[in-house]
């Protein structure tokens, strides 16, 4: 089984609501972009993200592949947030790469890496702003175009 990973078209599905998924047509935008490396002599790489109509996803690799018994070692340690953000959206963190799509008004979703053994949440100020911590232990930030589907890679 390789160390890559991206729900199921039929995954993302349940628990929306019909006018939800259904607010845009579904759109894939492959990326092939390296963030680095994550774990030794492991790199994680962003392969695309897609906009269904309630989520956005994240299809990832590592590289080289991760050997079979390593596999519960390894995995995309990411917080995720945009440029909008009601408050009680679902902003937050995902070890596979699901989550929900901004509202249509954001331009722009991030997404921040970090080695699988770190806990950033708990380097949030009480206004859910990183500390230093957070920004010294951070990897990479991904910064998608929601309207283009361009990203690119701030470390």
């Amino acid at each position: 089984m390789p160390a890559s990973g991206r729900l199921g078209f039929g995954s993302w599905l349940l628990g929306c609501y019909y006018a939800d998924c259904m607010r845009s047509d579904p759109r894939t935008y492959p990326l092939d972009l390296d963030i680095g490396e994550v774990a030794d002599g492991y790199h994680l790489i962003v392969r695309s993200i897609s906009l269904t109509g309630a989520n956005l996803l994240v299809d990832w690799a590592f590289v080289p592949e991760v050997p079979e018994e390593r596999l519960g070692e390894l995995w995309p340690n990411m917080s995720y947030d945009a440029d909008v953000s009601p408050r009680g959206w679902n902003q937050g963190v995902s070890d596979f790469g699901g989550f929900e799509r901004p509202v249509p008004e954001a331009r722009y979703a991030w997404l921040d890496f970090f080695r699988p053994d770190y806990d950033w949440m708990g380097h949030l100020d009480r206004r859910g702003q990183p500390g230093s911590d957070y920004l010294r232990n951070r990897i990479a930030r991904l910064i998608f175009d929601l309207k283009t589907g361009e990203a690119v890679i701030d470390k």
